[in-house]
């Protein structure tokens, strides 16, 4: 089970850092990436709970999806990081819309991710 674990992480990792890449690229701030990886791991951690949940799927899924690859891809370090660098920077209104979209989003979309779910299960 752990080198499901470790495979799915290493892969979440390299997706995250080539979207980290790919935001640089088209010139957007850093933090878009943090709030975009964090959003998208919300919404499928939701499906993908919900779908294994209720198709019985073998335990190797979830760990390589949802303990390594979404572990991997998202990041609550960076993303506590940035408020905090928000925070020191004087933008404090910054920090706080930043923490409460993520916050907020990331509620209604693992909700959604669960949703789907349940549809397509």
């Amino acid at each position: 089970m752990q080198l499901y674990v470790f495979l799915g992480g290493g892969f979440g990792a390299l997706c995250r850092f080539f979207i980290g890449r790919l935001c640089e690229y088209f010139s957007f701030a850093s933090a878009f990436s943090t709030v975009f990886v964090n959003l998208a791991g919300c919404f499928f951690i939701g499906l993908l709970f919900t779908v294994f949940k209720n198709n019985d799927c073998p335990a190797f899924l979830n760990a390589f999806f949802i303990t390594g690859f979404l572990g991997g891809f998202t990041t609550f370090s960076t993303f506590t990081l940035d408020a905090l660098q928000y925070m020191r920077g004087g933008d404090v209104s910054v920090a706080v819309l930043y923490v409460a979209l993520q916050v907020v989003f990331g509620l209604v979309l693992a909700w959604l991710g669960v949703r789907v779910g349940v549809f397509i299960s």
